[in-house]
């Protein structure tokens, strides 16, 4: 009975166990053919929405050809937002557009269809991990991995690329790293580019070809020598300058020191300038490509004066001397500069700015990594730049008059007249040759103002020497054409004693005939009498009408549009007004000048703080091609003359004068 017992409660047990497992047993799994049927037109990173949310967009690629895996990083500053390449030792990027362009197509890509779910079939399709730690020298099928991380570093999208779907155009295999499944996407990769320049500023020293006006040549070299030291070898100085009106190089200075001293070389008178060597030179200035970069030692400043700290630091040294920089102390002032194994070349433009370039070793010493950045040899640069205020020469300013006589100098010179009256060539004696002296001449006219009020004023005896002669020292008619005018005999009369003379002067003046009157106008054309010939002449006993008209005289002669003035003392005082007004207009103009040229040498120390602070902290590699443009040897430099002897046109661009006897970096080289 016991036993039948027994096995009836295991019987129930085992039926409640079955119903329980019945109860609980989960939904069926979806089979691959589901899948395959379900996952077309699924988003595959549905957690990225934000396309400002992505701060680090990662990179791996794998060459198969070398067997090395190419990391590119680029990273959001956490403190600054501005974005850096930590994988180039955190270089300025220029990137934010093109990390939303980059990134956005990850947020909307959509599966088309799958291609396998077998692991076994990832390297057919190409999508094999080349972050995957297990991965093989030598491995086949491995794909591109772009990852992309916001500020809490967490995932958005991790995607690796694979090959190309044949004959489907933009469509490629794919794979999310956590999946063994493989789809097919449309899908651009050209953006998910690890070249090192197209994540950077284009252009690096951002100056333009045309604004160039100068190019200076530091030719030498830096050699080993037998006792491990190293030895400066100087094979020429040049320094060039382009004329933008006819569009023509000139030589300023070229120095040789193949004679072990430097020795100044002329042009022979068949020789000319190589335009076309210096006119690349503007033109890979302006297109200047750096293809990577080092970051520099401590105490290398960004004007690339060493601390003195740098030359104990062995390491830093023995860095700067692969690299192809040598650190150099002057022994007369102290300071550390820095040679280049590859020579300088300077560069300056109209703006004030003056681009030094320093050239260091090729870059045979750096990883495979770096040689196959772009492919080819590669140069090690240093660039600085540096304030040329000979661009900005002190302006040329207007000394201020001290005197009327100056003023009315002055006014006359502006308006174009001389006050010294041209010689007509005829027979008549010029005024200018009157007995008075020159100083007696210019003394002002308040001092012989009884005189000057019978056929002139003060105005008109200051500006022209023969007013002065009316005393009666010479004839009136071969001295003063201006009293042979109807109005003066009235004014004589009227308004002075001795003027009883006068009359016959004014009588004799007919007797010579027309053309003598004719030329004694034309000798002082200059001095305007202020009474048309054709006026009614006033009679002696209209003398108080009469003053009238000398005043118009005095106003006219003055050279001036100033209102007419009367009395001897308002016309000194109207002159003085006059001068103190012209001193303020020429102070101010001055002034302008001076502020002027204080803003553009701001503008241009400015830009140059600017620029040092880009090149402070950065070795740059540039194509060995690049560096050949810069490297112009004396044959290269000079060549015959073309068959008609003019010099070949340059492209037109360029500036000012160049720089002559410029002393590279402001040190002197050992001899």
């Amino acid at each position: 009975m016991r036993e039948s017992t027994t096995t009836a409660l295991f019987f129930l047990i085992a039926v409640t166990c079955l119903g329980l497992a019945w109860w609980a047993k989960p939904e069926a799994v979806a089979t691959n053919a589901d899948l395959e049927g379900e996952l077309p037109g699924q988003q595959l990173f549905k957690d990225f929405e934000d396309i400002e949310s992505p701060a680090t967009l990662q990179i791996v690629k794998y060459d198969e050809a070398l067997g090395q895996l190419k990391r590119f990083e680029i990273a959001k500053d956490k403190n600054t937002g501005a974005w850096k390449i930590p994988s180039h030792d955190d270089y300025p990027a220029d990137a934010a557009e093109q990390i939303r362009d980059t990134t956005a197509p990850l947020m909307t890509l959509r599966i088309l269809s799958v291609a396998s779910f077998e692991r076994g079939d990832q390297s057919y399709y190409g999508v094999v991990n080349p972050d995957d730690e297990n991965l093989s020298v030598g491995e086949s099928g491995v794909g591109m991995l772009v990852r992309v991380k916001d500020r809490a570093d967490k995932v958005l999208a991790s995607l690796i690329v694979g090959k190309e779907v044949e004959d489907a155009e933009s469509q490629y295999y794919v794979r999310v790293p956590t999946e063994d499944a493989t789809y097919v996407v449309e899908l651009n990769p050209e953006p998910f580019t690890t070249e090192f320049e197209k994540w950077i500023k284009g252009d690096l020293l951002d100056v333009r070809s045309i604004d160039i006006d100068s190019i200076s040549l530091r030719d030498y070299a830096i050699l080993p020598t037998q006792s491990g030291q190293y030895g400066l070898s100087r094979n020429f100085d040049a320094d060039m300058s382009f004329n933008s009106d006819d569009s023509k190089w000139s030589l300023e200075r070229l120095v040789s020191y193949e004679t072990g001293s430097a020795t100044t070389v002329e042009l022979g008178e068949n020789e000319e300038l190589q335009a076309t060597k210096l006119n690349d030179l503007k033109t890979a200035m302006q297109d200047l490509k750096i293809v990577n970069v080092h970051r520099k030692p401590q105490g290398l400043a960004a004007d690339l004066k060493a601390e003195k700290s740098l030359m104990e630091n062995q390491e830093s040294l023995r860095s700067l001397h692969e690299q192809g920089f040598f650190p150099q102390e002057d022994p007369e002032t102290g300071n550390v500069e820095v040679l280049a194994s590859g020579g300088e070349t300077l560069v300056a433009t109209d703006k004030g700015v003056k681009y030094l370039l320093r050239f260091g070793e090729a870059v045979a010493s750096l990883s495979d990594a770096d040689k196959e950045e772009s492919g080819g040899l590669r140069r090690f640069l240093l660039v600085t730049t540096q304030l040329d205020e000979s661009k900005f020469p002190p302006p040329d300013l207007q000394p201020l008059p001290e005197t009327i006589e100056d003023m009315l100098k002055l006014e006359a010179a502006e308006a174009g007249i001389s006050l010294v009256p041209e010689d007509s060539g005829s027979e008549v004696e010029a005024p200018a040759e009157s007995s008075l002296s020159e100083a007696q001449a210019a003394e002002p006219a308040i001092t012989e103002a009884p005189s000057n009020e019978n056929g002139g004023n003060a105005d008109s005896t200051a500006e022209v020497p023969p007013a002065e002669n009316s005393t009666g020292d010479q004839p009136a008619d071969a001295t003063d054409p201006a009293a042979n005018t109807p109005a003066e005999q009235p004014e004589a009369d009227a308004s002075s004693p001795g003027a009883g003379d006068e009359p016959a002067a004014s009588s004799a003046a007919p007797s010579e005939g027309d053309n003598a009157f004719e030329i004694r106008t034309q000798n002082v054309f200059l001095i305007s009498t202020g009474i048309q010939q054709d006026e009614t002449p006033v009679t002696p006993a209209d003398g108080a009408q009469a003053e009238q008209p000398a005043t118009e005289n005095e106003g006219n002669a003055a050279a001036t549009t100033e209102p007419p003035v009367t009395g001897q003392e308002a016309t000194q005082e109207e002159l003085q007004e006059r001068l103190e007004a012209l001193r303020e207009r020429i102070t101010r103009e001055n002034q302008q000048k001076i502020d002027d040229r204080k803003e553009k040498i701001e503008a241009a120390r400015k830009r140059v703080a600017e620029l040092n602070a880009r090149f402070a902290d950065w070795y740059y590699i540039v194509s060995d091609s690049v560096y050949k443009k810069f490297k112009i040897s004396r044959e290269e430099l000079i060549q015959a003359k073309s068959a008609d002897g003019d010099a070949a046109p340059a492209n037109g661009f360029g500036g000012a004068a160049g720089l002559p006897g410029f002393n590279p970096g402001g040190f002197q080289l050992p001899q």
